[in-house]
């Protein structure tokens, strides 16, 4: 297992300038995820938002990762 933890936010509403931006709360959200995952889960702390470009290289390197080692068997593309 590899978590990614994206600290700009997990959601289209909780950036800088939306309805549920809540930075206190992410703070506190941040840091007990990682005290929780301390030496238990492998994990990338991102300071960038969920749906930003680095988050999705991430995912999709720690996919092409696990594929290349076998633990998750390529699919084929269909049209």
């Amino acid at each position: 297992m590899h978590f990614i933890l994206p600290k700009a936010g997990i959601e289209a509403w909780d950036p800088p300038g939306e309805a549920a931006h809540h930075p206190e709360g992410q703070t506190a959200c941040i840091a007990e995820t990682e005290r929780e995952m301390a030496g238990r889960v492998d994990r990338t702390v991102l300071d960038s938002h969920i749906n930003d470009a680095p988050f999705c290289d991430t995912a999709l390197a720690q996919l092409d990762a696990r594929v290349a080692a076998g633990v998750v068997i390529p699919g084929k593309v269909t049209a």
